[in-house]
């Protein structure tokens, strides 16, 4: 039950931080399937 509940939370907080990037037009999920394609993850940081 703990653990359910540990993964639940994990998922919101990923999603959400997932959404915050999309606004401020960081698509993650693109870049790692870009960067997995040519074997290359961004490494770098993004100006805020």
């Amino acid at each position: 039950m703990m653990l359910h509940d540990l993964e639940s939370m994990h998922t919101t907080i990923l999603d959400a931080y997932k959404l915050v990037l999309l606004l401020v037009g960081v698509d993650i999920d693109a870049l790692v399937r870009d960067g997995t394609k040519n074997g290359q993850l961004p490494a770098g940081h993004l100006p805020i």
